[in-house]
C-alpha cells in the first residue's frame, strides 16, 4: 500500500476556479480532472489523506470514483454532516481535524492549515498542509536546531532542507502527492 497526500479539491465548487486561478473552463471540467488525475496516481489498494476542503455541497458523486482507501482531515469549508456521510459510502476510514502519522521512522504532522510550530519540529518531523491554494509546494523551511542537537531515527531523512509542505491541488498539478516525493523534496536543496 502507497501513501498519498492531497487537499484543496473542492469539488463542485465552482467559484474555486476564479479565487484559485484554476485552468478550467466550468466546474464539470474541474471535477473530471481532479477524478482522472487522481486514479490514474492512486491504486485501489492506496491510503490517500486528504487535508480538507474536499468539495461543496454533496461531493458523494466524486469521492465515490476516486482510488483508495480515504482520510479525511477537515478544512474550513467541509460540512461535518456531508462528511459523516463519506464514511458510509465512499471508503472514507476516517476523520478527524488533526493527525499526526508515524512513516519510515518519521513523523508527518497533518492539518489543513500551514502552522509555525508543530509536534516534533525540531527533531525533523515534516508538516502537511493545504488551505493556502498557493502554487508552491515547499514553503520557506522553518529554521532547526543545530544538528549536532538531534536525535533523528535512523530511517528518517537525516537532512531535511525542508520540513514544511502544500499538498493541495493547486501546488501539484492536481493531483496527489506520493510520500516519497514528500520525502525526496524534505532532503532536496533544490525545487522539486
Amino acid at each position: 500500500m502507497k501513501l498519498f497526500f492531497t487537499g484543496c479539491t473542492h469539488f463542485a465548487h465552482a467559484n474555486i476556479i476564479r479565487l484559485a486561478n484554476r485552468p478550467f473552463v466550468n466546474v464539470d471540467e474541474m471535477n473530471e480532472a481532479l477524478v482522472e488525475r487522481w486514479n490514474a496516481k492512486v491504486g485501489k489498494n492506496d491510503r490517500v489523506y486528504h487535508l480538507g476542503d474536499v468539495g461543496w455541497n454533496s461531493v458523494t458523486p466524486w469521492m465515490e470514483r476516486l482510488n483508495g482507501e480515504k482520510v479525511i482531515i477537515t478544512g474550513n469549508h467541509d460540512d461535518p454532516a456531508e462528511m459523516r456521510k463519506l464514511g458510509h459510502w465512499c471508503g472514507v476510514k476516517e476523520i478527524t481535524n488533526y493527525l499526526e502519522i508515524a512513516v519510515g521512522g518519521g513523523r508527518l504532522v497533518l492539518f489543513h492549515y500551514p502552522i509555525d510550530d508543530w509536534n516534533g519540529r525540531w527533531k525533523g518531523s515534516i508538516h502537511l498542509h493545504c488551505h493556502t491554494h498557493s502554487p508552491n509546494f515547499r514553503n520557506a523551511n522553518l529554521p532547526r536546531v543545530d544538528d549536532s542537537a538531534l536525535s533523528l531515527p535512523d530511517n528518517f531523512p537525516p537532512d531535511i532542507h525542508c520540513n514544511r509542505f502544500n499538498v493541495g491541488v493547486d501546488a501539484n498539478g492536481f493531483e496527489p502527492v506520493a510520500l516519497e516525493e514528500i520525502i525526496d523534496a524534505a532532503i532536496s536543496k533544490g525545487d522539486r
